[in-house]
C-alpha cells in the first residue's frame, strides 16, 4: 500500500480556486455595495458574495467579518474588530522558525483566527511536542480542518489518536500495572466456567417448554372444535387444560349455555373465535414469557439472595422491550399506510411522510432497547426495510410513484409480520451481565470488561446495533450520551459502564502517578478519536476510530477510517468509503477498503503474504452474502499487496498509519 503524503499541498494557499466560505470562519473582505435590510455585496479574495449583517454594518472599505450562519438563503455574517483577523504580524512571522510558519499558513488557509495564546500553543507543540515534524504538522492540519481549538489539551489528544501508541497496547499495560498477575484470557471461556448452568440450559432447548406446551394445547383445542363430532368431549378437553385464560373460560361458559339450548353451531363458533384470537394475538407475549422462563432456569445457578433482584430486573427489561416493540411497530405501520395513501392521492406530499417513517425505522434500529434482545433475523429485516425505503425515496424524487408505492407496501407488509422474539444468546448475555454486576470488580477488570463484554457480543453476532454498542461502551459517544441524559431529565444516572468513564474515575482515584499517566494516555486517545470524528461544517464527513479487539488472548487493534458526504449531519451510507487496518501477529497487517457508490460496493483486501488470497476467499464469500442482506450490491472484490513489492521493507512502518488529510486517505494499489 502506498500512502500519499498531502502535507505540502495542504499548506499552500489555493488562490486559483473559488473561495470556500465556512460557518465560523473569519475573513478579510471589502464592502462593494450596500443593500436594503442590512444586506451588502462584499468581496472576499476576488469573489463577490451577497451577505446579511447581524448587527451594525460597516460603511465601506476593508473590513473583517465572521460567518455566523450558512444555513440561511443569504449567509449571515458579523463585523468583527480588525485585531481578530486571522493574521500574524509580518515582522513576528519572519522571526518564526520555518515549521511554525508552515503551521500558521495552515491556519490562514482555513481562516482560523490567530491570537497570541494560539500562536504560543502551536509553537510549543511544533518545537517541543512528541513525534516527528511531519506528524506534528499533520496534527495541525487535521485540527484546522475540523475547526478545533488549539489548546494544549486538544492538541495532545489529537496527536495521541493520530500518532500515539495503539489503544489496545496502552490498555493492556494499564491493566498490568494495576494488577501484576493480570492476563488477558478468552472471556467466553471464563463466562462458561463461571456459569456452567448457562450452557446446559441452552444445549437443552430442544425439550418442550411450558410456553410451547400452552401454545400446543391451544392449537389442539382449536383442531378438536373443528373436527370432533361430540362437542361435550371438546368442552371436557378444554376444561382439563392446566392454564385457562379468562377469555377462554368465559367462552367455554357461554358455549355450554348455547350447547344446552341446542345451538351447537353457535357454541362451536364461540370457541373457535376465542381460541383463534389466543393463538394469534398472544404469541408475542408468550414468546417474551418464554424467554424469561429460560432465564429463570439459568438463574438457578446463582445464590438465592441475588435471584429475586435479577428476576425482577430481567422481567422488567423484557416486558418493557415487548411493549416498546409493539408501540414502535404500530407507529411505523401507520406511517407507512399514510405514505401509501398519499402516493396514490397526492404523491408530491408523500415525501414528508416517507422521510418521517425512515427516521422512525432508523431510530428503532439504532436507539431502541428492544433491539438489544431481539433475534438477529428481525434486525436484518428492519435494516433491509430501511434500505428499501431509501430506494423508494429516490424513486419518488424521480417521479416513479408507482414503483415507490410498491416498495412502501412491501415494507409495510414485512414490518407488520414481525414479532418480538428475544434471542436466546442475547438474553443469556444479559443474564450473565446482571450476575457480574452484582460483584464488586477491581478497577482493572472493570476497565477490561468495559470493552471486552460488548466486543464479545459483536463477535458472536456481528450486527449493526452491536457495532454501535461497542463504540458506545468504549466511550466514543460519552459526551453526547451525557448531554442527552441531561436534556431528558435523566442526568442523575450513574450506571455508565463505558471505558472513558472508568478511565476518568481511575485518574481521580490514583492521583499523579504512573498508573494515572497511563490512564490519561488512553483517555487522550479516546478524546482524540472523538475530536477527529467531529461533524464537519462542509458537506464531507471524515471519521477516525482505533478499536481494541481480542484475538487469541491478545489485545490487538483495528483502525477504521471513514469518508462520506453528509446530509443533515447524517452519513450517506450509500456513498462512502471505509478503510479498515488490522494489525495481526499471524497474518501481519491487513487492509480492507470498501467503497460504496449508489449502494454498489467494491472491496479491496490488502496483505503482503503470498498465500493470503487462498486463505481468505471462503471468508470473502460469506461476507459477500452478509453485505447483500443489508442492501449492498457487490460489484467487485479484489486482492492486492498492502505495500509495493520493491518497497515492502522500506515502507512497512509507514504503511501502518495512513495519513488523515482533508481529502481523506490516498491509498493507491
Amino acid at each position: 500500500m502506498q500512502i500519499q503524503n498531502e502535507t505540502k499541498t495542504a499548506i499552500l494557499p489555493q488562490t486559483d480556486t473559488p473561495v470556500t466560505i465556512k460557518e465560523g470562519g473569519t475573513y478579510t473582505a471589502t464592502v462593494k455595495e450596500k443593500l436594503p435590510n442590512n444586506e451588502a455585496i462584499v468581496q472576499v479574495k476576488g469573489q463577490d458574495l451577497h451577505v446579511k449583517f447581524d448587527g451594525n454594518m460597516p460603511e465601506s472599505g476593508k473590513i473583517t467579518l465572521q460567518v455566523m450562519d450558512m444555513k440561511q438563503e443569504i449567509p449571515v455574517v458579523k463585523a468583527v474588530a480588525t485585531q481578530t483577523a486571522p493574521t500574524v504580524d509580518r515582522g513576528a512571522s519572519t522571526a518564526l522558525p520555518e515549521n511554525v510558519r508552515q503551521a500558521i499558513q495552515v491556519l490562514n488557509q482555513y481562516h482560523i483566527p490567530i491570537n497570541r495564546e494560539t500562536l504560543n500553543n502551536i509553537r510549543a507543540y511544533i518545537e517541543k511536542g512528541p513525534g516527528t515534524p511531519e506528524q506534528r504538522l499533520e496534527t495541525i492540519i487535521n485540527m484546522a480542518r475540523k475547526n478545533l481549538d488549539f489548546n494544549p489539551q486538544q492538541i495532545k489528544a489529537v496527536h495521541e489518536a493520530l500518532h500515539g501508541r495503539a489503544l489496545g497496547a496502552v490498555l493492556h499495560d494499564l491493566a498490568s500495572e494495576l494488577d501484576p498477575d493480570f492476563k488477558m484470557e478468552n472471556p467466553s471461556l471464563i463466562r462458561n466456567e463461571a456459569y456452567p448452568g448457562t450452557q446446559q440450559i441452552y444445549q437443552g432447548n430442544s425439550a418442550p417448554s411450558e410456553s410451547n406446551a400452552y401454545q400446543a394445547a391451544i392449537r389442539e383445542a382449536l383442531k378438536q372444535v373443528r373436527t370432533t363430532p361430540n362437542l361435550s368431549t371438546v368442552l371436557q378437553l378444554i376444561n382439563g387444560m392446566q392454564e385457562i385464560p379468562e377469555s377462554l373460560s368465559q367462552a367455554v361458559e357461554k358455549a355450554e349455555q348455547l350447547h344446552s339450548s341446542g345451538r351447537e353451531l353457535a357454541a362451536r363458533q364461540e370457541l373457535a373465535t376465542t381460541l383463534t384470537n389466543l393463538a394469534e394475538n398472544d404469541a408475542p407475549e408468550q414468546e417474551a414469557e418464554f424467554a424469561y422462563r429460560m432465564s429463570n432456569e439459568i438463574l438457578a445457578t446463582i445464590p438465592v439472595q441475588s435471584r429475586d433482584l435479577i428476576v425482577t430486573t430481567i422481567t422488567k427489561k423484557l416486558s418493557q422491550a415487548a411493549l416498546d416493540f409493539k408501540a414502535i411497530k404500530r407507529d411505523i405501520v401507520n406511517t407507512l399506510r399514510t405514505t401509501e395513501n398519499l402516493l396514490r392521492q397526492s404523491p408530491i406530499q408523500a415525501r414528508q411522510s416517507l422521510e418521517a417513517v425512515i427516521k422512525q425505522l432508523d431510530n428503532a434500529i439504532l436507539k431502541s432497547d428492544f433491539m438489544l434482545y431481539t433475534d438477529m433475523g428481525t434486525e436484518k429485516k428492519l435494516m433491509q426495510a430501511s434500505s428499501q425505503l431509501h430506494e423508494a425515496r429516490k424513486l419518488l424524487g424521480k417521479g416513479d410513484f408507482t414503483k415507490a408505492s410498491e416498495i412502501v407496501t412491501q415494507v409495510r407488509n414485512t414490518v407488520d409480520k414481525l414479532m418480538f422474539q428475544p434471542s436466546d444468546q442475547r438474553v443469556q448475555h444479559f443474564v450473565s451481565k446482571e450476575m457480574i454486576n452484582l460483584e464488586r470488580l477491581p478497577l482493572e477488570k472493570e476497565i477490561v470488561r468495559s470493552f471486552e463484554e460488548p466486543y464479545q457480543m459483536l463477535r458472536q453476532e456481528p450486527t449493526a446495533r452491536h457495532a454501535l454498542e461497542y463504540i458506545r461502551r468504549l466511550g466514543l459517544t460519552y459526551d453526547s450520551d451525557i448531554a442527552h441524559r441531561l436534556v431528558s431529565g435523566d442526568g442523575s444516572r450513574t450506571d455508565d459502564a463505558s471505558l472513558k468513564n472508568s478511565l476518568l474515575r481511575l485518574i481521580q482515584a490514583e492521583g499523579n502517578n504512573a498508573v494515572s499517566q497511563r490512564a490519561e494516555q488512553a483517555l487522550n486517545n479516546l478524546t482524540g478519536q472523538q475530536l477527529m470524528s467531529k461533524t464537519d461544517n462542509s458537506g464531507l464527513q471524515t471519521m477516525l476510530f482505533t478499536l481494541p479487539i481480542i484475538l487469541r488472548d491478545q489485545l490487538e487493534n483495528v483502525k477504521v477510517f471513514l469518508k462520506s458526504s453528509q446530509t443533515k449531519q447524517k452519513i450517506d451510507w450509500e456513498n462512502c468509503s471505509l478503510y479498515f487496518l488490522l494489525e495481526t501477529k499471524r497474518m501481519g497487517d491487513v487492509g480492507i477498503l470498501l467503497t460504496a457508490v449508489d449502494k454498489n460496493l467494491s472491496v479491496t483486501i490488502k496483505n503482503d503474504r503470498l498465500d493470503f488470497q487462498n486463505k481468505m476467499e471462503h471468508l470473502v464469500k460469506a461476507a459477500k452474502g452478509r453485505l447483500s442482506e443489508i442492501g449492498y450490491n457487490i460489484s467487485t472484490i479484489q486482492f492486492a499487496r498492502l505495500t509495493p513489492l520493491e518497497k515492502t521493507g522500506e515502507r512497512r512502518e509507514q504503511s501502518k498509519t495512513p495519513s488523515f488529510t482533508e481529502r481523506g486517505y490516498d491509498f493507491s494499489v
